[in-house]
């Protein structure tokens, strides 16, 4: 039952690997396989035997790359440049932890044991999801100079890769542990209500003023719900319907709000909580501790959950070490550049986009990710050559224009940054999600005659919206 097996499992990072048995590759062997389809893509052009990635000098060719892409290939045409960029990267990512995690299993004398059962359950399932009988996959193979047996023996090669690197996985977690306060925090919940005043939304100074006026009225007795509608900008992981908000020790909370929501009693409210964020009241409403009979009870179930997360938490870690740690060479300047501008190698990033860009010049997503390099090497300069240079070639983006911006804010240009925000609002007056977001980075820069524009604008756009409702409720919902 080894492939039943496999495809219940969830293995951490590995995201895409693909491995010959679970396709028509495993039978008629990658080259075949590619050979029959169009080959399209960010590869097109390229041998199928050249080595596209080395790993500590272990080759990876482009023909394995193009067996996964071309599964994506309709998917790519549609999506944003941003995410095809990080689904190609996936795929390089996974082909480059494929081989070191193969590298671990022979470094560590780990070999899957495959029965000629397993490869049979394998074939079985083949031939029923495809309809055909062994006869005919016999007959298939013959015609393209292949035999059954090689396809037998391609199959039990998939399986042995496949659950070598499962059990170096397991053997990497089981290095975990678990003690009795790691199950008790799993088991703890403080239930509490928030008011988030965020500094995306308005400059620092009237953030903090907005807070600190909320606080004095809640420590003057204000009910909280009513100072929470008048003063908070969202609901920040609160329920939008009760209000609440649920912290775990593992939330997806900053750590400042994590550690104060544990650090209050029943009904206590907080001090302002500052983040990156902005600035959080918090008032605890219920404590959830670990003691009791239910605590108990649950202990068994909560160990199991701990050490799953425990593992998964530990193999990713040690995945990336050893991904920083390896030899990685990809010998195509649009994923390399890709690839080490996710591990923040911006010198090699700025190397292959350079390059890259040359060859794609219509993708603007490229100018983006060579502007932000040059702005973390600290070459402020020609950051803002790069991303003016692209807004020039591509002026109707607005997604590049936004980025440009987030890039002038963090310089502390905001002469530049309010002229493309201006920009953006005499494009696209009519679409209300842009000028919700030109809002946001006004009220940054406290632009007051730009803000009181964009507001009128939202406002025409809202009853705009409202009145179409009323006349046709559908068609409203679809312009939606």
């Amino acid at each position: 039952m080894i492939f039943r097996k496999i495809r219940g499992k969830s293995k951490g990072l590995i995201i895409f690997v693909a491995f010959t048995f679970v396709a028509a590759a495993a039978f008629f062997g990658i080259s075949t396989y590619i050979s029959s389809r169009s080959q399209r893509g960010p590869l097109s052009g390229v041998s199928q035997e050249d080595t596209l990635i080395s790993v500590n000098g272990e080759p990876i060719k482009a023909m394995e790359f193009l067996y996964i892409i071309e599964d994506y290939y309709s998917y790519l045409q549609l999506m944003p440049s941003n995410d095809a960029m990080e689904l190609q990267n996936n795929i390089v990512l996974s082909l480059i932890q494929r081989v070191l995690l193969l590298q671990e299993a022979n470094k560590r004398g780990i070999e899957a044991v495959v029965t000629d059962a397993d490869v049979e359950e394998v074939i079985d399932m083949y031939l029923l999801e495809n309809e055909i009988s062994l006869d005919e996959l016999v007959t298939q193979l013959r015609a393209s100079g292949d035999s059954l047996a090689n396809a037998k023996h391609r199959v039990r090669e998939g399986l042995q890769e496949r659950e070598s690197i499962f059990a170096v996985e397991d053997f990497i977690k089981g290095s975990v542990e678990v003690t009795s306060e790691d199950i008790a925090k799993e088991y703890e919940e403080v239930v509490a209500r928030i008011i988030y005043i965020s500094t995306f939304q308005k400059d620092e100074g009237t953030a903090f003023d907005s807070a600190i006026e909320a606080r004095d009225k809640l420590q003057a007795g204000e009910d909280f719900e009513a100072v929470a509608v008048n003063y908070s900008d969202d609901f920040y992981g609160a329920d939008e319907d009760t209000g609440l908000v649920f912290v775990k020790y593992d939330s997806y909370l900053e750590p400042q709000i994590i550690e104060t929501a544990f650090g209050l009693a029943k009904g206590e409210i907080s001090e302002i909580i500052t983040t990156i964020d902005g600035h959080h009241i918090l008032k605890v409403e219920e404590i959830t501790e670990a003691v009791g009979e239910e605590f108990e009870a649950a202990k068994p179930a909560l160990e199991k959950e701990v050490l799953a997360k425990k593992g998964n938490a530990y193999f990713r870690e040690w995945m990336e070490e050893l991904i920083e740690s390896a030899d990685v060479e990809i010998f195509d300047e649009l994923l390399a550049g890709y690839y080490w501008y996710r591990l923040a190698d911006y010198d090699k990033t700025i190397k292959n986009l350079t390059a890259a860009v040359k060859k794609n010049p219509r993708n603007f997503y490229l100018y983006d990710i060579l502007g932000h390099a040059h702005y973390y090497e600290g070459n402020i300069q020609k950051a803002t050559t790069v991303f003016a240079d692209a807004i020039e070639e591509f002026p109707a983006e607005t997604e590049l224009r936004f980025s440009f911006i987030d890039f002038l804010y963090s310089t502390g240009d905001h002469t530049r940054m309010e002229k493309e925000l201006e920009t953006i609002i005499a494009d696209n007056s009519e679409d209300l999600a842009t000028m919700q977001m030109v809002l946001s980075y006004l009220h940054l820069m406290d632009s007051v005659e730009n803000i009181e524009k964009v507001n009128s604008i939202i406002e025409f756009l809202l009853a705009q919206e409202e009145a179409m409702q009323e006349e046709d409720p559908e068609l409203a919902e679809e312009e939606k």
